[in-house]
C-alpha cells in the first residue's frame, strides 16, 4: 500500500525541497477573480489548499507497461493543465513538475480524485480530495489502466492532519471598482432679448367750461333795496339843501 514517507533520505530530501519550493510559489502568487454564480452573486476568494503530490509511480495498461504517454488530474469538475509525461511505464517528478493533485479552492473538498491516461482513460485508483493541514508527499503509487482493473481508494496520506471547515483561510473579497461618472456637459441658458417698452401716448386733458352762473331772485331784490337807500339819500340831500337855503335868505 502507497504509504506517505518522510525519511530524510538525500534523494527524497531534494524531491520534497523542490515540490515545497513549488508549493510556496503557488501559494503566494495571486488568485484570480473568484468566479461568479448564476445569479451574478461574487464568491469569497479562498487560498488554495495543500496538494497531495506523487513523487513517482508505475503505470500499466492491460497489465503491461506504458511505452509512453501522459497522466492528467482531475478533481471534480476541474482538471490540472500540467500533463506528466510516462516514459518505460514510469512518471517521475521531472522538467513539467510532480504528479500534483491540488484544485484551487477548499469548494473541491471531497470531491472525487481521478487520474486519466492521455486524458481519456480512467485510473483504478481514485479517492475523495482531503483537506491537509500540510502538503503530502506519496513517495510511489500504481496507476493500473485497461480491462481486469477494479477501482480502488486507499488513503493516500496517512498520518497527516486533516482540516476542519471551519478552520479553511478564506480572503476577502476582491473589491469591484466603481467606474467614475461621465461628467454631463451642461448647456449654458440662452438670453431672452428683453422687449422695450413703447411710451402709450397720455391724451391732453380736454379743458372743462366754467359754467355762468344763472341770475338767482335773491340778486333782484337786493338791487332793489339799494335803488330806494340811494333815492331816499337823495331826497334827503336836497330837503337839507332847501331848508339851508330858506334860512339864508330869511
Amino acid at each position: 500500500m502507497p504509504r506517505c514517507s518522510i525519511a530524510p533520505t538525500p534523494l527524497l530530501r531534494t524531491l520534497l525541497t523542490t515540490a515545497a519550493a513549488l508549493l510556496c510559489a503557488a501559494l503566494l502568487l495571486p488568485l484570480a477573480a473568484s468566479a461568479q454564480d448564476g445569479d451574478g452573486e461574487q464568491r469569497p476568494e479562498s487560498i488554495p489548499p495543500f496538494p497531495v503530490v506523487y513523487l513517482q509511480g508505475v503505470v500499466t495498461l492491460d497489465g503491461e507497461p506504458v511505452a509512453e504517454g501522459e497522466i492528467v488530474v482531475r478533481v471534480g469538475d476541474w482538471e490540472r493543465t500540467t500533463r506528466i509525461p510516462v516514459s518505460n511505464g514510469m512518471f517521475m517528478c521531472g522538467d513539467d513538475g510532480c504528479l500534483l493533485v491540488g484544485p484551487p479552492g477548499y469548494s473541491y473538498a471531497e470531491e472525487p480524485v481521478t487520474f486519466h491516461l492521455n486524458g481519456e482513460m480512467q485510473a483504478d485508483l481514485t479517492y475523495p480530495f482531503p483537506l491537509l493541514g500540510t502538503p503530502c508527499f506519496v513517495k510511489q503509487t500504481e496507476l493500473r489502466f485497461g480491462e481486469g482493473v477494479t477501482p480502488r481508494s486507499e488513503d493516500q496520506c496517512p498520518g497527516i492532519t486533516r482540516v476542519a471547515p471551519e478552520d479553511i483561510p478564506t480572503l476577502p473579497p476582491t473589491p469591484t471598482p466603481t467606474p467614475t461618472p461621465t461628467a454631463t456637459p451642461t448647456p449654458a441658458p440662452t438670453a431672452t432679448p428683453t422687449p422695450v417698452p413703447t411710451a402709450t401716448p397720455v391724451p391732453a386733458p380736454e379743458p372743462t367750461p366754467t359754467p355762468t352762473p344763472e341770475p338767482s331772485s335773491g340778486g333782484g331784490a337786493g338791487m332793489f333795496i339799494v335803488a330806494i337807500v340811494v333815492l331816499v339819500g337823495v331826497v334827503a340831500i336836497v330837503g337839507v339843501g332847501v331848508v339851508a337855503l330858506r334860512r339864508r335868505r330869511g
